[in-house]
């Protein structure tokens, strides 16, 4: 047990030593110690924190993620501004948001932007920016800010200007920590490329599956047989109405000929009657001639003579 203990003793005694030579190193600008200076940062701004009774700040990638756009924003812009033009990162909650923290998260940044002095070692270059905080009253409310348990430290330098530049974004529990990368600009005119070609491409023929033509092979079948059935209903209904027409035309001819046959015994009846009316005459004649006295008779045929 003695021994363990003995050798975590020189573990942290040696650490001790390898951190405070590097503190003691100078900051070169080409290749900066990014993460012993972040460290340095967050012990100070803990430092201040804990002299208020407050607890330290833990790190939160989601804040990190936040803070490094920034920092990066304002490297290219080349002064300090909190806000973006860019759609989704225009303020810290925004940007928080697109990488993933909660909608209730409450949220804070201080951002610094420093001239590297080529003798700065990096414990100058923390007390440096620690301190320009603390004289400023905005970033050290956040700094003391009892709400605040999580930040993220992001860091961009320029080595043409020899200008560092510095984001520190503090959260509270509900920024959590499920993080969500935003996609790229590129990536998205990419999508959106690519989702313009699909719609102008014609729509692909699929070839049909044995299922598709078995269910085809039914429906034309199908199809076919009520093709079928409606030509012989219609067949049907065509004899039936030619039927009707010769019935019709039977039904008339008859008529016709019964009428011919009536006009037919009308005419002879007629002509029999004239007949008898002209043996009705010649008998009444005959009649009166016999009737006639002997003188006028002798008359009547000495005048015909």
């Amino acid at each position: 047990m003695k021994s363990i203990l003995t050798l975590i003793s020189l573990f942290f005694l040696l650490f001790g030593s390898l951190q405070s030579q590097n503190v003691n190193k100078v900051v070169d600008k080409n290749d900066l110690d990014e993460e012993l200076l972040i460290y340095l940062i967050i012990e100070r701004v803990n430092e201040v924190r804990a002299f208020k009774s407050l607890g330290e700040l833990e790190l939160n990638e989601i804040c990190r993620l936040a803070a490094m756009d920034q920092a990066t924003f304002i490297s290219i812009a080349n002064e300090i501004v909190y806000e973006q033009q860019k759609e989704g990162m225009e303020s810290t909650y925004s940007r928080l948001l697109a990488y993933g923290g909660g909608k209730k998260s409450k949220v804070a940044e201080n951002l610094h932007m420093i001239e590297l002095d080529p003798t700065f070692t990096y414990i100058d270059l923390s007390d440096e920016i620690a301190s320009a905080w603390l004289m400023e009253k905005k970033a050290n409310k956040n700094i003391e800010g009892k709400n605040f348990t999580q930040y993220g430290i992001g860091l961009s330098v320029l080595t043409d200007e020899n200008m560092l530049y510095v984001s520190l974004v503090f959260g509270s529990d509900a920024v959590g920590k499920d993080v969500k990368l935003p996609a790229k600009e590129e990536e998205i005119v990419e999508e959106e490329i690519v989702a313009e070609k699909e719609e102008e491409k014609p729509a692909e023929t699929k070839e049909p599956s044995v299922e598709d033509n078995k269910t085809s092979t039914e429906q034309e079948e199908s199809i076919e047989v009520a093709e079928i059935q409606v030509e012989e209903e219609s067949t049907e209904k065509s004899e039936e109405e030619s039927s009707e027409e010769v019935t019709a035309i039977t039904e008339k001819s008859e008529e016709v000929e019964q009428s011919e046959q009536t006009e037919s015994v009308a005419l002879e009846k007629s002509e029999t009657v004239e007949i008898q009316s002209e043996d009705v005459s010649s008998s009444d004649a005959e009649v009166v001639s016999s009737e006639l006295p002997a003188c006028l008779t002798e008359e009547k045929n000495s005048m015909l003579d």
